[in-house]
């Protein structure tokens, strides 16, 4: 699976490291701007911050394999929510950009 990871977008703080932290995640594509995360084992805690601070998130993605490309997806309208039955946190993102690092 890639590597993904959650950062503010101010401080760079970061949220969720999917190498680094619990649960896995899914990633949706809609269309070429929208996709749909969906971090599965997220607990109540990480679901808090992420809420607070929905419209500060950069989630980024790098493909296994190739650690000098990486994806960057935000929400501009800050579209989270959690399901706490489900234990799933999902981010809808608007905004994608892929560049060479």
């Amino acid at each position: 699976m890639d590597h993904m990871y959650i950062r503010h977008s101010v401080g760079s703080t970061l949220f969720f490291d999917s190498k680094k932290h619990a649960g896995t995640y899914a990633l949706e594509e809609i269309n070429d701007t929208s996709h749909i995360f969906t971090i599965h084992e997220a607990d109540e805690a990480l679901a808090k911050l992420l809420i607070e601070n929905r419209e500060e998130l950069n989630l980024f993605v790098v493909p296994n394999g190739n650690p000098h490309k990486k994806t960057w997806y935000y929400s501009t309208d800050g579209l989270i929510e959690y399901d706490k039955a489900a234990q799933q946190f999902i981010i809808r993102t608007d905004r994608k950009l892929g560049y060479d690092v």
